[in-house]
């Protein structure tokens, strides 16, 4: 049976069996509200698309499976349409995995980085159109930061505001992500942040499960990205100290971005 590509699972794959093979960006354990389970939570992507994945049983053996920037392939598992409400990705569909599903984990050494990028940066363009709660990576010019930060009843956030290619988007740090002081001027690259619209609120929403990295120069030669950007990990050479997700995609030519990551 061959792979199915990502952007190419749809309703005929409803009633039958597929493979697919992807790259986790995003993964995420949580107790339920209104029972004694859990719920598994993943986003898989490749050179053509992502899709949200989750599970509802055995989820802490599951989660033993799968492993963030790993690329892994699934067998025997289902595909269901997403309900509008709750979408974390733009696909129509989600996987759910399932007591019998199949997954491996592909070797570094076999896993051609064209097909399962490290990275998928979302343009101004694309952030515009997407619904509240759909996590997303993305790549910034820090231009404002509070020095104070907001408390409210139930959570301390401080708040920021970074250009997009030629739009501005406010952020906000919450827990150990507002402690950080981030330099005005400096490229913030974020990783599995939230983007929120609600009642004509929007935001990027930091929290414990995004990284955050920043990159102490300005880049000067970034290309305007009109889809999402492809990152492969020789074009970015990056010096980490202690670091802890459509329209068609874009390959772009290679940014060079020196990067210092922090936790």
């Amino acid at each position: 049976m061959r792979v199915v590509k990502i952007k190419n699972l749809n309703k005929s794959h409803l009633e039958k069996t597929f493979i697919v093979k992807g790259r986790i960006r995003y993964l995420k354990v949580d107790n339920n509200k209104k029972s004694s389970g859990k719920h598994l939570n993943s986003i898989l992507f490749d050179d053509s698309s992502e899709i949200e994945v989750v599970a509802f049983k055995d989820c802490d053996e599951i989660f033993k499976k799968l492993n963030t920037d790993n690329v892994v392939q699934i067998e025997n598992a289902m595909l269901k349409e997403v309900n509008k409400d709750y979408k974390k990705t733009k696909h129509k569909y989600k996987i759910i995995l399932i007591s019998n599903s199949i997954i491996t984990t592909i070797n570094n050494n076999e896993v051609n980085n064209n097909d399962f990028p490290i990275h998928k940066y979302t343009s101004a363009a694309v952030l515009k159109t997407l619904e509240t709660g759909m996590i997303i990576d993305v790549f910034g010019v820090c231009i404002q930061l509070n020095s104070e930060k907001t408390n409210t009843q139930s959570q301390t956030y401080r708040k920021g505001v970074i250009r997009v290619e030629l739009t501005e988007f406010e952020v906000r740090f919450y827990g150990e992500k507002a402690e950080k002081l981030y330099d005005v001027g400096s490229v913030l690259t974020l990783s599995c942040v939230t983007y929120i619209n609600i009642k004509g609120s929007e935001f990027l929403s930091v929290g414990h499960l995004s990284n955050v990295k920043c990159t102490l120069q300005q880049l000067f030669n970034v290309p305007v990205l009109e889809s999402l950007a492809i990152e492969s990990p020789d074009q970015i050479p990056s010096t980490s100290y202690s670091t802890p997700s459509i329209k068609s995609l874009a390959i772009e030519s290679p940014v060079q971005i020196p990067s210092t990551s922090y936790s």
